[in-house]
């Protein structure tokens, strides 16, 4: 016959019987009502404790939508900020630039005027 060790429901060895025999065996039954009645209060809690987590992780998860929404909200306003910027800033730049142009045409029908006027002076003197 093969030599068993049975555990209890701690995980310990069954207690090495004496030749009595009674007085174990109740204090094995004992343990084991014990560690059932534990172990159904233990897992009562755990599952009400997992409840609990996941209602909070619910309501964690709402709020995380809401500020990702809030979030998402806030990046599009700030995209249509950049884009209206960045509108403003380049038509800015077409402005100065156009200015730009506008004087140095002035500046060089100006001189043209000047060279011509200058030409017409130096032909009549001679």
């Amino acid at each position: 016959m093969k030599n068993v060790k049975y555990l209890n429901v701690g995980g310990a060895p069954a207690p090495a019987s004496s030749g009595g025999g009674g007085g174990d065996y109740i204090a094995m039954g004992v343990q084991l009502i014990t560690g059932l009645v534990s172990g159904a209060i233990s897992n009562k809690k755990n599952r009400q404790l997992q409840e609990k987590l996941a209602k909070l992780s619910l309501k964690q998860q709402k709020e995380l939508q809401e500020k990702m929404l809030e979030t998402n909200d806030e990046l599009e306003r700030l995209n249509i900020m950049y884009k209206t910027f960045a509108v403003l800033e380049n038509q800015k730049l077409l402005d100065s630039r156009s200015n730009k142009q506008l004087i140095l045409l002035s500046v060089l029908g100006g001189g043209v005027l000047i060279l011509v006027g200058m030409a017409i002076i130096f032909k009549r003197k001679k």
